[in-house]
C-alpha cells in the first residue's frame, strides 16, 4: 500500500511477493499478513497525521465499482483465516440487515425492534468511525454515517457476489 512499511529483511524473509503471485492484486495486503504471520505482534499502527496518504477519488462510478471488484476478488485466497472469517462476518451481518428489512415490509417482523438493531449497529459503527473520521481530517455528518448505513452494506453484498462470480478490468486487462 501507499503507506506500508517493512524492513528489507522482513521482506527477503518472508519470500517478499513471491507468496502471493496467483492474483494480480492484493501485493501488499498479501506482504502484510505474511510478515504478521512470520513475525507476530511486531506489527504497529502509526497514528499520526504525517503518515497520512491520500488519493484522488475517481472520475466515475464505474471506475469506483471496478475498483471495489478488484478489491473484493482477493479475499478468497487470503490465507488468513481471521480476515476470511471477518470478511463472512460482514456478509451474514449485511445479509442480515437486508433480510430484517425485507421481513419488516412483510410485516413478519416487528419495526420496534428492527429500529431498535438498526440503532445499536449505528451506535457501534459510529463510536468507531467518527474518531477516525475525525482524525483524518474528515467532514462526515450524523445524517451522512446514517445514509452510508444503508448503501454501504448494499455495496458490500453486491461487490461480494460478484467477487465470487463476476470479473474486473485492471491495468487493461480482465480477471
Amino acid at each position: 500500500g501507499a503507506n506500508l512499511g517493512f524492513k528489507k529483511e522482513a521482506f527477503k524473509k518472508v519470500g517478499g511477493y513471491s507468496n502471493n503471485l496467483f492474483t494480480p492484486s492484493g501485493d501488499d495486503e498479501f506482504l502484510l499478513f505474511n510478515i504478521m504471520t512470520q513475525f507476530p505482534y511486531t506489527t504497529r499502527f502509526l497514528k499520526s497525521k504525517e503518515a497520512i496518504v491520500t488519493t484522488a477519488p475517481h472520475d466515475n462510478m464505474l471506475a469506483f465499482l471496478n475498483q471495489r471488484k478488484r478489491w473484493t476478488s482477493k479475499w478468497k485466497y487470503n490465507k488468513n483465516w481471521k480476515a476470511k472469517l471477518l470478511y463472512i462476518f460482514f456478509f451474514i451481518d449485511y445479509s442480515s440487515f437486508y433480510l430484517a428489512l425485507a421481513l419488516v415490509l412483510a410485516q413478519k417482523l416487528s419495526i420496534v425492534f428492527f429500529l431498535v438493531v438498526l440503532l445499536v449497529r449505528f451506535a457501534s459503527e459510529f463510536m468507531y468511525v467518527y474518531p477516525i473520521d475525525r482524525f483524518t481530517g474528515g467532514r462526515s455528518t450524523f445524517s451522512s454515517l446514517l445514509v452510508i448505513q444503508i448503501i454501504y452494506p448494499l455495496q458490500f453484498l453486491l461487490m461480494g457476489i460478484n467477487s465470487i462470480f463476476g470479473s474486473y478490468t485492471w491495468k487493461g486487462r480482465k480477471y
